[in-house]
């Protein structure tokens, strides 16, 4: 499991580790899909609940 943090609004993700910032933000959909190990639209028959398990809030 890997934790990140995720802007809702525009599906941009970061690792714990990076810095929050615009020029450093990943695609939601490109993570899923590497992780997923597909191509494309991972969310093809998928949901949220299918890929990713909400944590509690983590403070930065």
């Amino acid at each position: 499991m890997s934790s990140f943090l995720l802007c809702v609004e525009c599906d941009s993700l970061w690792w714990l580790e990076d810095t929050v910032d615009i020029d450093r933000a990943k695609s939601l959909n490109d993570v899923v899909a590497a992780h997923l190990g597909v191509g494309g639209n991972p969310w093809s028959g998928r949901v949220w609940a299918d890929v990713i398990e909400p944590s509690p809030d983590v403070e930065r």
